[in-house]
């Protein structure tokens, strides 16, 4: 009998999904135009040679609107408004606000 209940329960089941983000590290301060070797910011001064992001991010530089935006586009591609819920684990803000003002942070 409880085999049986089991079966129809999980016939009956429905498939749910979630989207789990974590760990954006969004950066206000990211350009495309920035230098990998200072956090992707764009600084008037580059004093020699120059090593350009691009415009979805450098794996040495937190993540710039870009890439938020597209990886929310393509999570949303993939399952549409079927989406039960969202877990936000980790954290959002950029390494490089650490030890700024509050004023300055996300």
């Amino acid at each position: 009998l409880f085999a049986g209940l089991l079966l129809v329960t999980a016939s009956k089941a429905k498939i749910g999904y979630f989207w789990h983000i974590t760990d954006i590290h969004y950066d206000v301060h990211y350009s495309a135009k920035g230098d990998t070797r200072k956090n992707c910011w764009r600084t008037d001064v580059n004093g020699g040679a120059f090593y350009p992001d691009g415009r979805f991010g450098d794996h040495n530089c937190d993540s710039p609107w870009a890439l938020v935006e597209s990886a929310a586009r393509a999570m949303k591609a993939k399952h549409g408004d079927n989406v039960e819920f969202v877990l936000w684990t980790g954290d959002g803000l950029s390494r490089t606000a650490i030890g700024r003002s509050s004023e300055h942070q996300v």
